[in-house]
């Protein structure tokens, strides 16, 4: 049997939630490496919403470094801020997968209460500026930043060696810096969470670059574990 290795590069404790969701039985034997290529700083801003606002959340980092939500409304991207946001005491009103569906649920719904993104300084999707082209009043407030940061050695190791590796990729920014660090890669099973994740990649340094059925971290998941079983298969 083939020793696989996981290469994790997102932040420890969204790497740690996502490892923490792939089954035991599919994981034995699977080394993880632990290679985070972005660093959440925070900006110490205080994001002040009143009472009558309402908050849009794309991360699980604007959560952590926003307000508690005290019961006012929350429009999310993604089941795992949804929660995070539900746990901080937020009304979750909408979990979509993704920017896109966000802004065309609200754009449907028209919110009539005025709301605040809770924001890092890098976003994707235009949202702030799409739903007030539509008549929403929707402000940023910026609470962190993310630092780009290099690959590890054992993360360059491992996808220099010959034993697989597989890598998933959660953000087209990432996707990108992951990629410039890296000439030749053909052990790397890279899963993209969506196709402008994949489009990031020059696909021929790798061994290969599939995307999830679906922009979620469900699928991810799933995706993962299916490499792991396919690379083991005889």
């Amino acid at each position: 049997m083939a020793r696989l290795t996981l290469l994790m590069t997102r932040p420890r404790p969204s790497a740690d939630r996502f490892v923490a969701r792939l089954h035991s039985d599919v994981m034995q034997g699977v080394d993880v490496i632990h290679a985070p290529l972005i660093k959440i700083v925070s900006l110490g801003t205080e994001a002040q919403i009143q009472a009558d606002q309402g908050a849009i959340f794309t991360s699980s980092h604007g959560v952590r470094l926003g307000p508690d939500g005290a019961g006012r409304p929350a429009f999310c991207v993604g089941t795992g801020t949804a929660k995070r946001a539900d746990e901080k005491g937020w009304d979750v009103r909408l979990a979509a997968q993704n920017a896109d569906g966000l802004v065309d649920r609200l754009s449907e719904s028209r919110p009539t209460l005025s709301l605040v993104h809770l924001a890092g300084r890098h976003r994707r999707g235009d949202i702030a500026e799409r739903l007030s082209a539509i008549g929403t009043d929707v402000d940023v407030i910026t609470l962190y930043d993310q630092e780009m940061l290099p690959l590890s050695a054992d993360a360059v190791s491992a996808l220099k060696g010959r034993s697989p590796v597989i890598v998933p990729l959660f953000s087209p920014r990432t996707a990108a810096h992951f990629n410039n660090q890296i000439d030749s890669a053909k052990a790397a099973r890279v899963l993209a969470m969506s196709k402008a994740i994949a489009d990031m990649l020059n696909a021929a340094t790798y061994g290969t670059v599939d995307i999830a059925m679906a922009p979620t971290a469900d699928e991810m998941v799933k995706g993962v574990e299916n490499l792991v079983r396919s690379i083991r298969l005889p």
